[in-house]
């Protein structure tokens, strides 16, 4: 009876330590392709790095710590965009899916506390009117769930006032999420069903005078709802009278809430629209 135990506890030994280097050679492989794809995928002009990489083979899952991503121009090298990002992690990637069908298919990715500034007097468009795709897609990717937590927004423009929208505390969700070799040439290079959005805080200079500020921002199928919105002149009457020569209008706006029903955007032939069918104050 011993002799059984003993071979049966010899037995369960092996076969975990056998599953315990088969998970470990599986994730070091698919980790030196995921860095391998990194580095040969992705244009030049996309400056990658981060702390680690980890993943999970069995379960399906990938972690990414403290990404980084810098964009520059591909003529004269200036970086015009910085993306960081404290966690990206990818969850329940469906191998089967992967080896059989003609897709990649994953349930959900999420990315904790992204900051991203981008300067847009620095980004110099290519004098190429062909639009290049933003990276080489083999396979069509489906993603049911996006979620982008906590993320900081700053954007600038030339100039000592240079801030032109800033936000913080935006989450957002999308879901059914598709990229392929057609979505990588779009505006927004890829298409998704509906998303959430919401944000603690939004700025926006909507001219060299005036400001606008929103402490509440959520948006829902197709309905957003804006609160304490506030649009005010940077200068006092007697200020930008002094400053401006012609007569300008002065503004002292405030509104508890602003809701639009029916809110759409997007771009349809390179060109940005944005649509609704009411708007309440």
């Amino acid at each position: 009876m011993n002799k059984i135990l003993r071979k049966i506890a010899y037995m369960l030994l092996t076969f975990g330590a056998l599953f315990i280097i088969a998970a470990i050679s599986i994730n070091s492989i698919l980790k030196n392709k995921l860095e391998k794809f990194i580095q040969e995928r992705l244009p030049e002009n996309l400056v990658r790095s981060y702390d680690d990489i980890t993943i999970e083979s069995f379960g399906g899952s990938l972690l990414v710590t403290n990404a980084s991503l810098t964009i520059k121009n591909k003529e004269d090298g200036i970086n015009h965009t910085f993306i960081n990002v404290e966690k990206l992690k990818i969850s329940d990637i469906s191998y089967w899916d992967y080896l059989l069908s003609d897709e990649i298919h994953v349930e959900t990715i999420s990315l904790e506390n992204p900051k991203i500034v981008y300067y847009k007097d620095k980004l110099k468009r290519p004098k190429d009117t062909v639009r290049q795709a933003v990276a080489r897609i083999y396979k069509p990717i489906t993603i049911n769930r996006v979620l982008i937590k906590n993320t900081k927004l700053a954007i600038y423009e030339k100039g000592e006032d240079s801030l032109k929208i800033y936000s913080a505390g935006f989450n957002l969700e999308m879901n059914e999420v598709k990229v392929d070799n057609e979505t990588v040439l779009q505006k927004i290079p890829f298409e998704y069903k509906d998303f959430v959005a919401k944000s603690d805080t939004v700025f926006v200079k909507v001219s060299p005078y005036e400001n606008l500020t929103v402490e509440d921002l959520s948006i829902e199928n197709g309905n957003a709802l804006f609160k304490n919105l506030k649009l005010k002149t940077k200068y006092s009457k007697k200020e930008l009278s002094r400053i401006i020569p012609k007569e300008r209008d002065h503004y002292d706006l405030s509104l508890e809430a602003l809701s639009i029903d029916g809110f759409d955007f997007g771009f349809k032939q390179n060109r940005f629209f944005a649509k609704s069918e009411q708007v309440t104050l």
